[in-house]
């Protein structure tokens, strides 16, 4: 597997980006990083993280610059509605031009739409929630989300104050997916208790006495890491996402009647 560059159109010009597609692969993954504003961009060692435990459990991985880094075009905004079209825009990138042979499940009698992750790291990760729920809504055709993988989102009330509240709120109103939440307990923008409960508050698959599991995970995982802060600085809080990632999407590509 080679990563290699590639440009993806969207609104007002092209976002830069890195794919690597997996040989075989019928699934497919973006992952977005933090502000460009606040120095984000596809090379942040989280991302890199997020999209090499993707890869490795057998997703083609789009890893998008946001508007205003590197040489994406544009500038990125506080409120996030640019950058969710800019989303829906490398979704059917994927699907046009990622190689992925999602047409190859026809011959089993199953949809032949492209499944995909849809994953994030701090403002990105608010960005894929609202995103996803766009994608439930039909608004990338020829597109379903499997997932969600949302790290260190900033759901808490400092961050509001330069982060608009319209991106959480967007993502309440998705179908229910099969979701992992990742924060730290020393966050500096989100508490603890706030990560677990915004998460709980996500719409996710649930049966009547309980929620629906995938293998041996439930269909919501919220993981607080500990002595992690929200630039997860050390080897043991990344290793611990990759981990986390890795055995959410080897998870997800185990649910057939999902991928």
């Amino acid at each position: 597997m080679v990563e290699r560059p590639v440009r993806a159109d969207v609104a007002g010009g092209q976002l830069q980006g890195a794919y690597t597609r997996v040989d075989g692969a019928r699934r497919g993954a973006i992952v977005l990083g933090p502000h460009s504003k606040m120095g984000g961009s596809m090379d942040d060692p989280v991302v890199l993280c997020c999209a090499a435990a993707l890869t490795a459990a057998g997703f083609s991985t789009l890893r998008l610059n946001p508007r205003g880094a590197g040489s994406s075009a544009g500038s990125a905004t506080w409120g996030g509605g640019d950058e969710v079209g800019d989303v829906l825009a490398a979704c059917l990138w994927l699907r046009e031009r990622g190689g992925i042979d999602y047409e190859a499940k026809a011959s089993q009698g199953l949809p032949t739409v492209l499944p995909l992750v849809l994953a994030g790291y701090s403002m990105g990760g608010s960005i894929v929630g609202a995103a996803a729920a766009a994608v439930t809504a039909g608004q990338a055709a020829g597109v379903s989300c499997a997932g969600t993988v949302q790290i260190a989102p900033p759901w808490g009330s400092l961050a509001s104050f330069f982060i608009s509240g319209a991106l959480y709120t967007r993502s309440l109103e998705s179908r229910p997916l099969r979701r992992l939440v990742i924060g730290g307990d020393a966050d500096q923008w989100t508490g603890a208790s706030t990560f677990q409960r915004s998460a709980a508050a996500l719409p996710y698959p649930k049966e009547e006495g309980g929620s629906v599991a995938i293998g041996q995970l439930p269909p919501m995982v919220c993981k607080i890491l500990p002595r992690c802060d929200h630039f997860f600085r050390n080897a043991d809080s990344l290793q611990a996402v990759g981990v986390a990632v890795d055995e959410f999407a080897r998870a997800l590509s185990r649910d057939n009647d999902r991928l």
